[in-house]
């Protein structure tokens, strides 16, 4: 663990005007957060959080990418998915879901993934600020990398949360799920069917979509 002193003094460089300060600020506290849930802690009541989103708006790619690998490693604490959500958080990474560079996309669909985690208010706020949109455009025209990552956070956001699932068949993300599938590799075929799964739960229209996509599917590969 770090002493309390030493997150302070890290949180404090993160809003320094010198780009090398916040670049080694951001370092330092990916590396005291990882595997920490005290110092995430600790972290989140320094108001290290409130800082982080506000460098996601910052016009250094790299900046933005450090920033994001730091939140993404902090939402696995369910206090600061709260705090993410409550300083804005959702909202700035809708943004750079949909003008972000690819790895800050990436990363981004990283971020929403933990944030969904057995946490309504989350999975409703990614709903409500439109983030689904962008999630099932990357689905149907990303690498497949990014496909599976969007799969898995699709998989999150759909537990126990029926607005969720008839939006995602609404915008039209049950198709490129059965695509990945039917053509992905192993491992990206487990994450669309874990998808699939969840938001074929309890759901007979979304059942009815993915059976008729399915048979569509089938009928392509044999025609």
């Amino acid at each position: 663990m770090t002493d309390k002193h030493s997150i302070q003094k890290v949180v404090f460089h993160l809003s320094s005007e010198d780009h090398k300060t916040v670049k080694d600020a951001l370092v330092a506290l990916y590396q005291i957060s990882a595997k920490n849930h005290e110092n995430k802690d600790h972290i989140r009541n320094e108001g290290g959080i409130q800082i982080l989103i506000q460098l996601l708006s910052s016009e250094k790619s790299e900046i933005v990418d450090l920033a994001l690998k730091s939140i993404l490693v902090l939402a696995g604490n369910q206090k600061n998915q709260h705090q993410i959500r409550e300083d804005g958080g959702i909202i700035k990474l809708g943004a750079i879901l949909k003008f972000g560079t690819m790895v800050q996309q990436s990363l981004t669909v990283e971020v929403l993934g933990f944030l969904a985690i057995a946490n309504q208010e989350n999975k409703d706020d990614i709903r409500n600020n439109g983030l689904i949109s962008p999630l099932i455009e990357i689905l149907s025209n990303g690498p497949n990398k990014q496909k599976k990552e969007v799969a898995k956070t699709i998989s999150f956001l759909v537990i126990d949360n029926d607005k969720n699932k008839n939006e995602i068949r609404k915008l039209g993300g049950i198709d490129p799920l059965v695509e990945l599938l039917s053509n992905g590799v192993n491992i990206e075929k487990a994450a669309a069917a874990l998808a699939l799964c969840n938001l074929a739960k309890g759901n007979q229209i979304n059942q009815q979509v993915i059976e008729a996509a399915e048979q569509k599917a089938y009928q392509t590969c044999h025609s």
